[in-house]
């Protein structure tokens, strides 16, 4: 395998992806494990240390939308309080 999902893959609208067993997975580590598959939908929720602020959700969602067509294409995002949900796709660089 060359690490790139097959076209059909690329295209699909969306296909329920366990990454645990996907054979285009990639594993790293850093402070925490980092897994990747290729054109999956990720779904993350991170936790605020304390409650957020409107002004600082207004930062934090500004930080989230900035990313969006750079690296991310994202889905949607709602910055809570003291919590963040996101859901989008990785773009992958061109190499």
């Amino acid at each position: 395998m060359n690490g790139k999902p097959p076209r059909d893959l690329e295209s699909a609208e969306f296909q329920a992806i366990d990454p645990w067993k996907s054979e285009y997975r990639t594993l790293s580590r850093r402070n925490l494990p980092h897994l990747s598959v290729p054109g999956a939908t990720y779904f993350i929720t991170f936790r605020a240390k304390t409650e957020l602020s409107p002004a600082a959700r207004d930062v934090v969602f500004a930080a989230i939308v900035g990313r969006n067509q750079k690296n991310i294409e994202l889905e949607a995002a709602v910055v809570m309080p003291d919590h963040v949900h996101l859901i989008f796709r990785l773009i992958e660089p061109c190499h």
